[in-house]
């Protein structure tokens, strides 16, 4: 992994990094949401998504992460079972890593909102390029408009 960084997705809210460009906050989302798809295809339930387990994989040179999940302490291996009892609990439980989705996008979402109003620094501006208002726009429309509705939809998650 050399030129790479590898930190929480906290950390780099908290210290406001230079490497959440708007490009970046769209495709943790859509990490994150295969991530939890691919669990739950599997019968498992990650348990406590949010921004301290997820994991960013930098790229210096391309500006570019990737999001992994990790902290799986509150992860569940699920069976299931002919009665509706036991599928209702199965529903509640991959519910609670949809509505971690959900959490995760309005943070994001509130991200965008303040770093589009945030003047950069010289050396923000050398590091981030042509990433401007609209780029910052474009991503909140994207946060908005809902990523995480389609994957919400195969569950009835209140």
């Amino acid at each position: 992994m050399s030129g790479n960084e590898l930190q929480s997705l906290k950390e780099m809210l908290e210290y406001n990094s230079k490497h959440l460009s708007p490009t970046v906050v769209v495709k943790i989302i859509l990490d994150i949401a295969i991530a939890i798809k691919s669990l739950h295809s599997n019968m498992i339930v990650h348990g406590n998504i949010g921004t301290h387990a997820i994991l960013l994989i930098t790229s210096h040179k391309e500006q570019q992460a990737t999001a992994l999940l990790s902290e799986f302490s509150h992860m569940h291996r699920l069976q299931l079972f002919t009665g509706s009892k036991q599928n209702e609990t199965i529903s509640q439980l991959m519910c609670k890593d949809i509505n971690g989705l959900v959490s995760l996008t309005e943070a994001l979402s509130l991200y965008c909102q303040i770093d589009k109003n945030r003047p950069l620094n010289d050396s923000e501006v050398a590091s981030q390029g042509d990433v401007n208002y609209d780029d910052w726009e474009l991503a909140l429309e994207s946060l908005d408009l809902g990523l995480v509705p389609n994957l919400a939809l195969s569950y009835i998650c209140e």
